[in-house]
């Protein structure tokens, strides 16, 4: 479980164009923000 403070697992995904995405490309140009969305329904 993170707490806050901690740092964010280095986690891939796929972009909205089919592209593998890994956290840690954005790390290297500077700040991340995380936004998480809840579906509800």
């Amino acid at each position: 479980m993170l707490r806050v403070g901690d740092p964010a697992p280095d986690v891939e995904l796929a972009s909205a164009d089919e592209q593998r995405v890994r956290l840690s490309s954005f790390w290297a140009r500077g700040l991340v923000v995380l936004v998480f969305a809840r579906h509800f329904g």
